[in-house]
């Protein structure tokens, strides 16, 4: 490259003499520095004999900065690169481990280390896990809440399900209604809490007789979901004060997704408590699912059950009428 580079500043410099009367300038060694003085073209029999001073130090330093800045662009390429596959790969992970949901692409995934506080034992139990009170009851169910909200249909098909028996939108036939699965599986939890305290939540005994089966979907439910996920996580065992053998410490670390950031994504795309009333109302001469074994005998028997005297059936206080036609 450097051979070339002479090479082409030696004819520019021939190209010039002979605009010049052929004068071109020679070196002369006086002493160790370098000086010049005019000759004639002709007094060189061989051009290569010429000789032209080195590129001048402004050059060299204006290549360095040139070479510099194509670093830093492609230094930043790379940085930029990398932050958006860091910042995207738990979203691909989530992908990879769970069926087609809308908050794939819309929602911003992401993993913190957390650590659980899970000891068997305590004399200060968190509020979810504390003796019954309003205050828990609150905390518990807004956090499983929630009201469905919708989707297109052609989405739908992503989830596996057949649509002729979804749900619609009354306004607009190509929206479908979508719950949320978190939510249920945390209210499922909220539900065997519940049956932990019976004497509270129901002092005078729970005579529906769906109470135990809602109990038991929720109990297979969750084994269901913990089976089919397998989680990877070890705990250790500890030597603990007063305990003869080792003991499990639960209080692990775990990578967590934003349980908050979910929840917010969702409130503002949830239907609201009008539009799911509106929908709540089966339309006449749609699709149904066959009904399962087991649900026309609870529902005469919970019919029984509330025509009892002196028995009031309620959902959230409200008397219920849970006849059927």
């Amino acid at each position: 490259m450097t051979g070339l580079f002479t090479g082409f500043q030696l004819l520019s410099t021939v190209f010039k003499s002979l605009d010049n009367n052929n004068t071109v300038y020679k070196p002369t060694r006086l002493t160790k520095m370098t000086s010049y003085e005019k000759t004639r073209l002709d007094d060189y029999s061989d051009v290569e004999e010429l000789y032209h001073p080195p590129p001048p130090h402004g050059f060299r330093l204006t290549i360095f900065r040139l070479l510099l800045i194509v670093l830093l662009f492609v230094t930043h390429g790379l940085c930029y690169a990398l932050g958006r596959y860091w910042q995207t790969m738990p979203a691909e992970h989530l992908k990879a481990l769970t069926t087609w949901s809308p908050l794939h692409d819309s929602f911003p995934y992401s993993l913190h280390l957390q650590s659980l506080n899970a000891i068997t034992w305590t004399g200060h139990p968190s509020l979810w896990r504390a003796d019954p009170s309003d205050e828990g009851d609150k905390l518990w169910k807004q956090n499983w809440d929630s009201h469905p909200m919708l989707i297109p249909l052609h989405d739908m098909k992503k989830m596996n399900q057949d649509l002729d028996y979804v749900a619609r939108w009354l306004d607009d036939d190509s929206m479908g209604m979508v719950g949320n699965q978190a939510h249920h599986l945390l209210h499922c939890v909220d539900v065997l809490r519940k049956a932990v305290w019976t004497d509270y939540y129901w002092p005078r005994g729970n005579l529906n007789p769906g109470h135990r089966t809602h109990q038991t979907h929720c109990v297979d439910l969750l084994r269901q979901d913990i089976m089919c996920r397998a989680p990877t996580d070890v705990y250790p065992l500890i030597w603990m004060e007063g305990e003869s053998q080792p003991t499990p410490n639960f209080n692990i670390s775990m990578k967590c997704s934003n349980w908050d950031g979910m929840w917010d994504w969702w409130r503002e795309r949830q239907m609201t408590k009008s539009e799911v009333d509106r929908v709540w109302v089966k339309p006449p001469s749609v699709k149904q699912w066959p009904a399962p074994d087991g649900l026309a005998e609870e529902s005469k028997a919970l019919a029984e059950v509330c025509s009892r005297p002196n028995v009031t059936c309620s959902i959230d206080g409200e008397k219920v009428d849970v006849s059927r036609e």
